[in-house]
């Protein structure tokens, strides 16, 4: 809402802009005017924060609610939870999968203290990766010193499926998990995973669903 002719003010951090500027100073919040209708794809809803698929969320940082250091691109699958059950019969669950599951994508920022931890931790995981490798050719070569071909070839197994192991478990780290996707439904995405604060800043989707000129997903 702007607050005189020449001026409008961030819905994200409350500082009034020139009506003319793309993206607020302050936080990177696009303009509501420079970008019409932004302001209705982000809603919280509860302890969930309600958006649009493929929305690109403000520089604030959801899982500390500071100021973002950089951004980040997010995709995750998600499908309903009764299709676990179809586990007991796989060829049922992947045929449940290709039809129910929805492809979530979406960008936010992050603090300097979660650009960290991410860090961090995945030169934790690739260093015991490499720990890992080091001790298995090692252990190899001193055991078969004879057999080269065979120890290199096994040897080169063992890494690569080390290396698949690290990126599963990278992906799977609290810090590597940006926000959970909590349901889909149509092109309406709920997570779950931000802070109180970081929700606040948005419309309740409450008010969305009740007024008159919108439409519940």
């Amino acid at each position: 809402m702007a607050d005189h002719d020449s001026e409008i003010r961030c819905q994200m951090c409350g500082r009034l802009n020139p009506a003319s500027v793309a993206t607020c100073p302050d936080c990177g919040e696009p303009s509501q005017a420079a970008t019409p209708g932004a302001g209705d794809r982000i809603f919280r809803d509860g302890p969930l924060l309600v958006i649009a698929n493929n929305t690109s969320l403000p520089m604030i940082c959801p899982l500390t609610n500071e100021p973002a250091q950089t951004r980040v691109e997010v995709l995750r699958y998600w499908h309903p939870r009764w299709v676990y059950v179809l586990l007991l019969f796989p060829c049922l669950y992947f045929l449940a999968v290709f039809f129910v599951q929805h492809t979530v994508s979406f960008s936010t920022g992050l603090s300097p203290q979660v650009v960290y931890r991410r860090q961090r931790d995945t030169y934790i995981v690739w260093g015991l990766w490499l720990l890992l490798s080091l001790l298995t050719l090692l252990l190899l070569a001193t055991t078969q010193p004879t057999l080269v071909f065979f120890v290199f070839f096994l040897g080169l197994l063992i890494v690569f499926l080390l290396s698949l192991i690290a990126v599963a478990v990278r992906r799977e780290l609290p810090s590597h998990k940006i926000l959970t996707v909590h349901s889909v439904e149509k092109h309406w995405v709920r997570l779950a995973g931000c802070v109180p604060g970081y929700l606040d800043r948005f419309p309740d989707w409450a008010e969305r669903r009740s007024s008159p000129e919108h439409h519940s997903p």
